[in-house]
């Protein structure tokens, strides 16, 4: 399985990403400002377990970071003209085999997966246990006997 294959639903997951991520960011900006904010603010109000979770998640994608980063060395494995390649920005850094191509396409779709985890966990867990229900609509219950 690479990021090739799932070309489409790779773009969906990535671009969604961003739609739970930017009105997260706008709505908490003053607080990121003060540098108070991230671990303590954040988790506050939610589950003891999620505080934990979210730093796990972003420890796993920056190990698939680093990790792929070193393997690929920057740059991007490709097929050009029949031929296994690294490119970094159009330029060629050397010829590769199938089995290594191969590798790094692993390492590719482990470090979108593990990113795509993180997150969307992260944005999930602020718009599902939002600090003292702060981002919830109240919906007023119906009075039985009036």
């Amino acid at each position: 399985m690479t990021m090739n294959g799932l070309l489409p639903l790779a773009a969906a997951l990535h671009i969604g990403t961003f739609l739970f991520l930017v009105p997260m960011i706008v709505i908490e900006y003053p607080q990121l400002r003060e540098r108070k904010y991230f671990w303590k603010e954040f988790s506050k109000g939610m589950p003891v377990w999620v505080g934990p979770t979210i730093k796990m998640l972003g420890l796993v994608f920056a190990f698939h970071f680093g990790l792929f980063l070193l393997q690929s060395h920057g740059a991007s494995p490709q097929i050009e003209n029949g031929e296994y390649v690294l490119n970094s920005h159009g330029h060629i850094m050397r010829v590769i085999t199938q089995k290594e191509y191969l590798l790094l396409k692993g390492a590719e779709f482990r470090l979108f997966t593990t990113g795509w985890m993180f997150f969307y966990f992260l944005s999930t867990s602020y718009w599902w246990f939002s600090q003292d229900n702060q981002h919830s609509v109240e919906i007023p219950s119906p009075s039985l006997g009036e």
